[in-house]
């Protein structure tokens, strides 16, 4: 990880997946420090391709926990997806589909993304910023910024003054199960960060997706700025080729109609069983303005109304908006244009 003919800025990153303690995987550094030891195996080889909805590169893996004590029936598809272009070369979007391949249902699934960035020699200064809870961490030279595009369970900073070299699956299950956030401090100092996404169920063959943006620059504002365009790149587009891969045939999120449309607009989807559901409209920034629609319903059709207007009851301006369906183990988003 370089940015401007830098040293690598990255000295570990990687994923934990678990239940509690004894059924967990990960591939970070283990109880005995080895950092090698991925609990992991690809299934598939590594796929590099062009996206046309989303005019990025994207990485493609499939992974499953073979060598995990206690194996949990889950295959792990992650995508990474870059840009070229100038300007937006800065910040990369990765995401994680949690795929159940067994039988029966899996329960109380949490996962994390685990990151430790070395900046400098004299230490790091880090924070949380916004509603996004985008975590950042900055030396003299380089910040760094870490946002989850889903939603997230925790943020957790790590104190790794001491060199902690070895990590048990107690202390990763700690990590995964932490709610809230816990990022304080004031001092520079070496500091490992843990975003921590769930408790999932996920029916037999269903999926979940788990997404976050990384961005780096020159100073806080120019991180926020990517790990916003990383956030509009995000729910900008339609990702057909993976929908196709999770969504299964009972669950559709129709295009809104009429798009574009002023002042209100109507949103259809369908579900083939009973579940909690909920609609949500977000901006270009990443960020919910309105949830228009959030129950537990019946199988069936449903169409909702949107009238334009926040949570607050306020007009919004004109411009894009995405506006998401979440279900208990499904995402979908697609996208809509305001004119006035």
């Amino acid at each position: 990880f370089r940015y401007l003919g830098s040293e690598n800025l990255l000295y570990e990153a990687g994923i934990i997946i678990g239940r509690n303690s004894l059924q967990l995987a990960s591939s970070i550094r283990d109880s005995l420090g080895r950092a090698d030891q991925s609990d992991f195996s690809p299934i598939s080889e590594i796929t590099v391709d062009y996206s046309a909805s989303s005019e990025g590169y994207r990485t493609n893996a499939e992974y499953i926990d073979s060598k995990a004590d206690i194996q949990i029936p889950i295959t792990i598809g992650q995508s990474i997806t870059s840009y070229n272009d100038p300007g937006e070369d800065q910040f990369l979007i990765i995401r994680y589909f949690l795929k159940n391949n067994s039988g029966e249902p899996i329960t109380d699934l949490f996962f994390a993304f685990f990151s430790d960035f070395d900046l400098s020699q004299a230490g790091d200064q880090i924070g949380i910023l916004g509603e996004n809870n985008l975590f950042y961490q900055m030396s003299d030279q380089y910040t760094v910024g870490v946002m989850p595009l889903t939603d997230i369970n925790g943020v957790l900073a790590i104190d790794n003054g001491n060199q902690k070299i070895n990590i048990s699956n107690q202390e990763k299950f700690g990590y995964l199960n932490h709610a809230g956030i816990d990022v304080n401090s004031s001092e520079p100092g070496d500091y490992m960060s843990v975003l921590s996404f769930g408790p999932y169920n996920i029916q037999p063959n269903d999926s979940v997706e788990v997404a976050l943006v990384i961005a780096v620059g020159v100073s806080l504002s120019e991180v926020q700025f990517f790990v916003n365009l990383g956030a509009e790149r995000y729910f900008g587009y339609t990702d057909i080729e993976n929908q196709a891969n999770v969504l299964p045939a009972d669950f559709e999120l129709g295009q809104n109609y009429p798009n574009p449309f002023n002042p209100s607009t109507s949103i259809s989807f369908q579900i083939n069983r009973a579940t909690h559901a909920r609609l949500s409209v977000i901006n270009i920034l990443g960020q919910e303005v309105a949830v228009i629609f959030d129950e537990y319903t019946q199988s069936g059709n449903h169409t909702v109304r949107w009238d334009g207007v926040d949570n607050n009851n306020s007009k919004v301006a004109s411009g894009i908006y995405f506006y998401r369906l979440e279900t208990d183990s499904l995402v979908d988003t697609k996208k809509m244009l305001m004119l006035k």
